[in-house]
């Protein structure tokens, strides 16, 4: 069923109330992401091999982790000096994290 049709003030009404929602709901989420942010880490304290792209893995130990490996963000457009940054960064975790 389509919404109903407004007027321009009950529509402005009652999208500044949706506003107010979705920035209370955003706070909340940012919130969240500070609390799971300042979680402890756990030591690794054995060797751990992962099934990578180019096979197997192994995670150097002794290091602090969180859950997860870094994932490149998606950028559309895909600019020169991004791609650039993300493989500066593919190296660095190559070098001192995988052996």
């Amino acid at each position: 069923m389509p919404p109903p049709i407004a007027s321009r003030e009950a529509w402005l009404d009652a999208r500044r109330d949706l506003l107010a929602k979705e920035i209370e709901l955003t706070r909340a989420r940012d919130r969240l992401n500070e609390e799971r942010r300042r979680l402890p880490m756990v030591e690794v304290d054995k060797s751990f091999i992962f099934d990578g792209p180019s096979g197997p893995a192994r995670a150097r130990t002794g290091f602090p982790i969180t859950i997860g490996i870094p994932r490149p963000p998606r950028e559309r457009g895909g600019s020169a000096t991004f791609k650039a940054l993300w493989e500066s960064l593919r190296r660095w975790w190559r070098a001192t994290v995988m052996p």
